[in-house]
């Protein structure tokens, strides 16, 4: 959809491109503040690095795809900026909490091994 120049790989200005719109739209429609364009700027450079290993000046869907749904920063930001989430996004929040709590529990029961 956003591979505009048809090369299947999407480059910098592509991934901008997609990420802008889509953020924009669902900002409009549900009455947010829009990011500032630094802040999308930065999402779609740490998409190059994270997502493009090894090659700087494109990446392909499937690594987009991966790193949208799995970069922790990405997901802060759209439940920051859009109240959504993911559900590996909220697998995540609930891991950490169980274990976080799990822990004081086995604190305050006199079980911990530390």
């Amino acid at each position: 959809l956003f591979d505009f120049d048809g090369l299947v790989d999407i480059d910098y200005s592509e991934i901008y491109l997609a990420l802008q719109s889509t953020l924009l739209v669902f900002c409009k429609l549900l009455g947010f503040p829009p990011p500032a364009s630094l802040s999308i700027k930065t999402l779609a450079t740490k998409a190059m690095q994270s997502a493009g290993e090894g090659n700087e000046d494109t990446i392909n869907f499937d690594d987009f795809s991966e790193w949208i749904t799995s970069d922790q920063e990405i997901q802060d930001f759209l439940v920051e900026y859009m109240s959504y989430q993911t559900r590996e996004h909220a697998l995540r929040i609930y891991s950490d909490l169980f274990s976080k709590y799990d822990n004081l529990f086995k604190v305050a029961a006199g079980t911990s091994v530390g």
